[in-house]
């Protein structure tokens, strides 16, 4: 609009998804941007940010399903921020973990850290109850034109995963590593191949899990993180 003050300032052209995410958090927290406030159309805030409306479409993406921003459309649609308040949004993302600078191998050895000990101690639980863990495999199945939803489950069961284990710890990591994961994944989501791998690899820790195997569970989710980041590598051409 004319005369009006930009919003937002240029981010470059490094790491754009992070950098659009500092910028609207910053926003948030300092109360400039409000839960439910409609942000700029695309063509005048991907202008403001400067960077291409195709890097901001897939950069607020990602931000709409890590929980930031709520894309609605058809009339009165658009991009606004989500209703949850600035405390909750520090949570899903907390300062302790600076995800704007995590890179792909930092995130890789935090999965590896901890996603095969939660599968573990999750095949030993008392109550292994593995109906969650299913269901995200019927929604990736259910879902399977629908990329975002898709990612969205992928994630879901991994979380899940942790819950079974019990150990709060694990859920909460995974849950902040979110945003990073969705980052990562993006690019192969609509790769079919990919995700039928990554759905049998599911199935077989659902299996190694159910009947309380935890040798079975552990080597099964380190198989599944060591092909879902060997693709991840090749489609960034590594």
């Amino acid at each position: 609009m004319v005369g009006k003050e930009p919003q937002f300032s240029p981010v470059g052209t490094k790491r754009t998804f992070e950098l659009v995410l500092a910028q609207i958090r910053d926003r948030l927290e300092s109360g400039s941007l409000k839960p439910g406030e409609k942000l700029p159309a695309e063509p005048e805030l991907a202008a403001q940010l400067g960077v291409s409306r195709t890097a901001l479409r897939e950069a607020l993406k990602v931000l709409e399903l890590s929980g930031y921003l709520e894309i609605r459309r058809g009339y009165g649609g658009g991009t606004f921020v989500a209703k949850p308040t600035v405390e909750e949004f520090k949570v899903i993302t907390p300062s302790t973990i600076p995800i704007a600078e995590v890179t792909p191998r930092q995130l890789s050895e935090v999965r590896f850290a901890i996603e095969p000990q939660a599968a573990k101690i999750a095949a030993q639980a008392e109550t292994r109850d593995v109906r969650q863990l299913e269901d995200t495999v019927s929604e990736m199945h259910i879902f399977d034109d629908r990329p975002a939803r898709v990612l969205e489950a992928n994630v879901d069961f991994h979380v899940a995963v942790a819950k079974i284990s019990a150990n709060p710890i694990f859920v909460t990591l995974l849950e902040e590593l979110r945003p990073a994961v969705y980052r990562e994944l993006n690019h192969l989501v609509r790769n079919s191949e990919w995700r039928e791998s990554c759905l049998r690899g599911h199935e077989q820790i659902i299996e190694a899990i159910a009947v309380g195997d935890c040798e079975e569970a552990e080597k099964m989710m380190r198989l599944h993180l060591k092909s879902e980041i060997s693709a991840e590598e090749s489609g960034r051409g590594k």
